[in-house]
């Protein structure tokens, strides 16, 4: 009986830092007049990065996400599995597109490695990944070795929270049942890497 596990590592990368500034020094506000009372105004503003306008800075997040596992070989014969999973960026409403955020998915800690599992004596079992987000009806395939960038991730239905109170993107991983069933039995792990960027 083989029994094989995939275990995916998704780090969620601060690209650049978002300023909020409450009080502008340059405009001086209105004084009040002289007797029994007086009142005087001002302003109070305040600015929202936007992430990835190539401009403002801003920041990203990647919140729920789980490791997957794909079962026993032998016992299921569909090593499938997923993770839904959360993106937030700062400066979009829940009705936005991130239309200037890529998604880049790859193998190992760095995300640039060949999706594999790694078993008994080095044995190595490769495995296939696929991307969607909330807004799309197709999955997307990742290539091995880290060379994706999505582009176009969607957010409709999502609380614009950093709270993450929805997911809006899945991450799914597949074993061929061609390639479990000539990898010696054993339990086989490996990292997976989803990285979020400004394009």
């Amino acid at each position: 009986m083989i029994n094989k596990s995939t275990v995916a590592f998704l780090s969620g990368l601060v690209i650049s830092t978002g300023a909020f500034a409450i009080g502008d020094d340059s405009n001086d506000g209105n004084s009040g007049g002289l007797g029994l009372s007086s009142r005087g105004d001002l302003n109070v503003t305040m600015n929202v990065a936007k992430f990835g306008d190539g401009v403002s800075g801003g920041k990203v997040m990647i919140k729920h996400l789980d490791n997957i596992g794909l079962g026993t070989f032998g016992i299921s014969d569909n090593l499938e599995g997923s993770s839904n999973f959360c993106i937030y960026a700062t400066g979009y409403s829940s009705t936005d597109t991130y239309e200037d955020i890529s998604v880049k998915i790859g193998g190992g800690v760095a995300g640039t490695d060949a999706f594999e599992l790694t078993g008994p004596n080095g044995a190595v079992v490769n495995y296939t990944v696929t991307y969607e987000d909330g807004g799309n009806t197709a999955k997307d395939t990742a290539a091995a070795g880290g060379n994706n960038t999505f582009a176009g991730l969607t957010s409709v239905g999502l609380d614009a929270n950093q709270n993450c109170t929805a997911e809006n993107a899945t991450i799914s991983v597949a074993v061929s049942d061609v390639d479990a069933s000539q990898a010696p039995a054993g339990s086989y792990t490996g990292t997976l890497a989803l990285i979020i960027a400004a394009e």
